[in-house]
């Protein structure tokens, strides 16, 4: 685990945010690396994968926000809980294009899919697949749409300013890159949850630090 200087990412607006410097040699990667999830993995790595070269917001961001989001709890069966205890099988039956997840009950707040959308922000951003060569109409429980979707709010979140969470600088990212700061992966997972709460946000900071590719390191 990352250890955050200062104990806290969420700090007062008024104290200075903690410096973070990645390790020697790190450089940002649109695939994910490392990543176990409890089998081969390969139908979830890759779909990650997809969706950060096309839209540039890191894969091991999307698995950050996941970590939270992906939980299923109307999935009657025992394991099924949360969408990282999926199959690849199962991974491929819901991001095929035209599908939807057997079960997609909304929350208490009204957010909705494996990313847990609300209708707004679906409005907004829910056509993003359409932008990457797909021609069916998104479904906000579909796996592909909703990761396609949350990866362009992510990136755009990433370059906003002024938020209370202490990785608070101005460097947006590279377009169409996945080479983020620290600072673009917690200010997009504060605004993907909509406020500055420490386990949410250093947890999606920790996944991009351990499940980035890293130079030297093989895909």
């Amino acid at each position: 685990k990352l250890d955050i200087p200062g104990g806290t990412v969420c700090a007062a607006q008024d104290s200075p945010p903690p410096v973070v410097t990645p390790p020697p040699g790190f450089t940002g990667s649109c695939n994910i690396c490392n990543f176990n999830r409890g089998g081969s993995g390969l139908t979830f790595e890759n779909l990650l994968n997809e969706v950060a070269g096309a839209v540039g917001t890191p894969a091991s961001v999307l698995a950050g926000m996941l970590n939270f989001e992906g939980y299923v709890p109307d999935n009657p069966t025992p394991g099924k809980k949360h969408i990282f205890n999926y199959s690849d099988e199962e991974i491929a039956a819901i991001s095929s294009p035209g599908t939807s997840m057997p079960y997609c009950a909304e929350s208490y707040v009204g957010a909705r899919g494996p990313c847990r959308f609300m209708p707004n922000q679906w409005s907004a951003y829910g056509d993003t697949v359409k932008s990457y060569g797909y021609t069916h109409t998104p479904n906000i429980c579909n796996l592909r749409d909703c990761l396609y979707a949350s990866a362009a709010k992510m990136k755009e979140d990433a370059a906003r300013l002024g938020t209370a969470c202490s990785y608070n600088n101005s460097t947006p990212p590279p377009s169409g890159s996945c080479n983020w700061t620290p600072g673009n992966a917690a200010k997009s997972a504060y605004h993907y949850y909509g406020a500055c709460t420490d386990n949410y946000v250093s947890t999606v900071v920790n996944y991009y630090y351990n499940y980035t590719c890293q130079s030297g390191q093989p895909l």
